[in-house]
């Protein structure tokens, strides 16, 4: 059965990815909720979809997308979401109201259960990444002047 699953990835950045276990898929939709916690950004830089008919939205958790010719394969990436840091604590994220229709003479339509996953939200300190950029730049700095002298 095809299925939408979740990737917890480092910095608070979920994958939202399609495994459509060996049977080619053309058209999907389902539904993102999230619990105690909000997306600061979506990206879709790595997607495999072609065709957005709906992308996930902070006020539209719905999402339908067609992949013309199919898509047949476990780990293709739809898009990835960064949960804000300020939602610290544990967020539950949800996709529900799987629906996928294959690559075939029918369309065939199948469903798939709903998928959830807790995700430990890190909150940083105000200014923590200028301060790593920071000693980044010192650390380059000291190694190039010991090449250098």
């Amino acid at each position: 059965m095809s299925r939408i699953y979740l990737e917890a990835l480092p910095n608070n950045i979920l994958a939202v990815r399609l495994d459509t276990e060996s049977r080619a898929v053309n058209t999907f939709s389902a539904r993102l909720d999230l619990t105690n916690g909000t997306v600061k950004k979506y990206d879709y830089s790595n997607s495999i979809v072609n065709l957005w008919i709906e992308k996930p939205d902070e006020s539209n958790g719905q999402l339908s997308a067609m992949i013309p010719g199919g898509y047949d394969g476990s780990n293709g990436e739809l898009f990835r979401m960064e949960l804000n840091s300020d939602s610290s604590g544990e967020v539950k994220v949800m996709i529900s109201e799987q629906k996928f229709f294959l690559h075939d003479t029918q369309a065939t339509e199948i469903s798939a259960s709903s998928t959830e996953l807790m995700v430990k939200v890190q909150s940083y300190p105000q200014g923590v990444e200028y301060i790593l950029l920071i000693l980044v730049i010192i650390v380059s700095g000291v190694i190039y002047f010991k090449k250098k002298f």
